[in-house]
């Protein structure tokens, strides 16, 4: 639950919520309200992308494969997706800021086999489409993103310092780099901001698994295995840079456990948690609370507050 998968600027947009597993959540009452069974294809092992507009209507929801609409049928031409169930972060969505009409969908693949092409991609969804119930623009799906040809299971995204445009951050499979690409009213500049890191991946274990940004987009973390890269993220310039790689928490590995991060609205903390989702039967490991604004590892570690264990 600890996602915001899209980025639009009114209060709406935030409250639906769909989930990979045939639930969903309302927030229009203020409170959550849940939604009753909807398409039972629909499913997802990991994070989904959900959109509303303004009024907090449902859009649209999406996993790594398809596209549904609001009456939980899949759009006309949006299935065949190039993303993967098995990415951790498998989808991402942004409104077009020169056609509010209109909605990049980012999709995330990662290699587990030969057949799988891992990368960046994004296709256009556009709501005029199919009686205003939307579609995908079949000339504008499943788009590679130029320089993310290597990148995989690790999406995220926040607002620019301009508070208009959007940042696509994501993190290579291979080597030392964070590629960060910018949205603005002119669409999407495939030339990314380059940001070298601490740890380097070698595509194969440990990879990255997920990138979290703090709400104020000061922060970024970046989890592999049992490992994890937190850094200062400038929202002007695009740029990471890293300050220490720490340890201290449950391990990730890829068939057996979860791991996933966020940060507190006020950027105060950043919360850990992983989970065994099959050697233990989904048996939840703790959730530790860390003070965010520490930029010294020792002091970040020595912050560290046992929220919870064995919650499942």
């Amino acid at each position: 639950m600890l996602f915001w998968p899209v980025l639009i600027y009114s209060q709406g947009e935030w409250n639906q919520w769909r989930f990979g597993d045939r639930h969903g959540l309302n927030f229009n009452s203020g409170n959550p309200v849940p939604v009753p069974h909807y398409n039972s294809l629909f499913y997802s092992q990991e994070y989904c992308s959900s959109v509303s507009d303004s009024m907090g209507n449902l859009l649209f929801y999406a996993n790594d494969s398809s596209v549904y609409n609001v009456n939980n049928d899949p759009m006309p031409n949006g299935s065949g997706l190039l993303g993967s169930c098995f990415a951790i972060q498998q989808a991402f969505s942004v409104q077009k800021l020169d056609n509010p009409q209109q909605y990049f969908l980012f999709t995330m693949n990662i290699p587990i086999d030969p057949n799988y092409i891992k990368g960046l991609y994004y296709s256009v969804i556009d709501m005029t489409l199919d009686g205003g119930l939307g579609d995908i623009v079949p000339i504008q799906k499943n788009i590679p993103v130029p320089g993310a040809e290597e990148t995989v299971n690790a999406l995220t995204g926040t607002r620019h310092g301009n508070n208009k445009d959007v940042w696509i951050v994501v993190r290579v499979d291979t080597g030392y780099s964070y590629l960060s690409y910018r949205i603005s009213s002119a669409g999407l500049n495939t030339t990314p901001i380059l940001s070298n890191s601490l740890f380097q991946c070698d595509s194969s274990f440990p990879r990255p698994s997920m990138i979290r940004i703090s709400q104020d987009g000061s922060k970024l973390i970046c989890l592999y295995d049992s490992i994890a890269e937190y850094c200062n993220f400038n929202t002007n310039t695009g740029e990471v840079s890293p300050l220490f790689l720490f340890y201290d928490f449950p391990p990730y590995y890829f068939f057996n456990n979860w791991s996933t991060a966020e940060f507190s609205v006020d950027t105060k903390y950043l919360y850990i948690g992983s989970a065994d989702t099959y050697g233990n039967q989904g048996q939840f490991s703790p959730i530790r609370q860390y003070d965010a604004q520490k930029t010294d590892s020792s002091d970040f570690l020595q912050s560290m507050i046992l929220i919870g264990d064995n919650l499942g």
